[in-house]
């Protein structure tokens, strides 16, 4: 038996390889996957999925590794802030990337995102959370559990960005001292382990009613989908994984925060309120960085966020523009 090609008939697709040179591309690519990606980080392993799921790290590493270049094209954007068009607001993105190596495209793959896929459209919070103004009753809920810090609970805050009702914190208390909350450990968002408690309990879908927060998260996670979908096909790797099914299920424990994937451009965010008063007429100042202005700039010009970033910090300098101004006023100038 030989491993050379022979031709038989100019009509079929010859290999590009022969076989002892697609055995060694197989070899390479299954030692880099065991030796180089890691579980957990690269790539992860979703209950009732066959295979594990590539997530972004995992694509970049990939994507090194054969020397692929990613382009990312934006192909439809919805930016419906008052909820005009679609009853509510409605945030939409979908981006091709296309992968090169060497100045050749190799492979393409599309992803999209929008605000009303349940993990963005909904908060999952327990009852003690819920406002008093939603009706229960009418919510979704399932039988979770809720986790928070041991410090958290020992300081038991009712005010502030992370203060939360007295009878949430009690129940922390009388778990612990009852001896029915387990104790676990929990990262920070900067990836640090601390002890935490854990308490049985309902958690509820409630609409969130700050979904233009989420617009940047939105992008980018449009963005990583599309990465992951060009890697998986130019790379041949679905022999070991599938798309990243991971932002497709909701989490109901600890949600990992989707606004620390893929970063483009760092914008400055303003709250929900501020772009809606923005939208009717109220006469609040925003910075000229701020998300909105971006991406007018670059839907008007044509341009990339980062291109359109830098076509600001122009202006700025030619003393066009301030600082800070009303949304209007920039409309006027762009």
């Amino acid at each position: 038996m030989t491993d050379q090609i022979v031709p038989v008939n100019n009509s079929f697709i010859a290999p590009v390889a022969n076989l002892a040179e697609a055995k060694q591309r197989y070899d390479l690519f299954q030692g880099f996957v065991q030796n180089i990606l890691k579980k957990d980080h690269d790539f992860g392993e979703i209950p009732g999925t066959k295979k594990p799921t590539l997530l972004k790290a995992g694509a970049e590493k990939l994507g090194a590794f054969f020397g692929i270049r990613p382009v990312f094209v934006l192909q439809e954007s919805v930016n419906d802030w008052t909820g005009k068009d679609h009853g509510e607001p409605f945030f939409f993105r979908e981006y091709k990337c296309q992968g090169y190596r060497a100045g050749e495209l190799i492979g393409e793959g599309v992803g999209s995102c929008n605000s009303w896929e349940k993990k963005y459209r909904y908060r999952w919070m327990n009852e003690l959370e819920i406002p008093m103004t939603v009706d229960k009753s009418k919510l979704e809920f399932v039988d979770g559990a809720v986790s928070e810090f041991a410090f958290a609970v020992q300081k038991a805050e009712t005010s502030g960005k992370y203060g939360k009702p007295a009878e949430y914190w009690q129940r922390f208390k009388d778990a612990i001292e009852s001896g029915t909350a387990k104790t676990i450990t929990r990262k920070t968002r900067k990836g640090e382990d601390m002890d935490a408690y854990e308490i049985g309990g309902k958690l509820y879908a409630v609409p969130n009613h700050d979904p233009a927060d989420q617009v940047n998260t939105i992008d980018k996670m449009a963005q990583k989908r599309a990465l992951v979908a060009m890697i998986l096909i130019a790379t041949n790797a679905s022999d070991y994984f599938t798309q990243d099914m991971e932002d497709f299920v909701p989490s109901t424990k600890n949600p990992i925060n989707p606004d620390d994937d893929f970063i483009d451009v760092q914008a400055k965010e303003v709250s929900a309120t501020d772009q809606f008063k923005q939208e009717t007429g109220a006469i609040e100042e925003i910075s000229y960085l701020d998300n909105r202005v971006v991406t007018m700039v670059a839907d008007a010009k044509g341009l990339s966020k980062q291109d359109a970033v830098a076509a600001l910090n122009e202006l700025l300098k030619a003393g066009r523009i301030e600082k800070k101004m009303k949304l209007a006023e920039f409309e006027q100038i762009i």
